[in-house]
């Protein structure tokens, strides 16, 4: 097992929301010496409560990221699903025979990682699971051929 450290990264200042602005710190594993961008933590620059609230959110959700990736030696996290473990949530979905809904690209490839996203047709069950190991996201594509999909446009 290797060690995962993290780091944030430099803030920067972009649009956020319709008409506001906020700074965006990018949360940064690192693992075998190599960056792997998490997440970014949202502080929006308009202090009202709800804004508040969101930025509370933001470092709950990174804080969450953060523990996974350390429990699964940086492999894989996970943003919302009904099992923090994609072969887990995968069982359950070719148990019950559901099909997954795409909208857009199931394997999102981003510049360190895949982020594995989709719904279900029959049971309202939204998934994302940010991959980093090659192999992992391999397994998890070998399974997915297994079960029914439907790509929405």
């Amino acid at each position: 097992m290797s060690s995962v450290l993290f780091i944030h990264g430099d803030p920067v200042i972009r649009s956020y929301g319709l008409s506001s602005t906020g700074e965006y710190t990018p949360v940064i594993m690192v693992k075998d010496g190599k960056r792997f961008f998490i997440r970014n933590i949202v502080l929006p620059l308009k202090g009202d409560a709800y804004s508040k609230l969101n930025h509370q959110k933001s470092i709950d959700d990174a804080e969450r990221a953060k523990a996974q990736l350390i429990e699964t030696d940086g492999k894989f996290c996970c943003f919302y699903s009904r099992e923090n473990d994609p072969f887990k949530f995968l069982d359950w979905v070719k148990e019950n025979n559901y099909t997954i809904e795409i909208h857009g690209e199931l394997f999102e490839p981003g510049q360190d990682f895949t982020d594995f996203h989709g719904n279900l047709c029959e049971y309202s069950a939204a998934f994302m699971y940010r991959i980093y190991d090659p192999e992992m996201l391999n397994s998890i594509k070998e399974i997915v051929k297994e079960i029914p999909q439907n790509k929405c446009y």
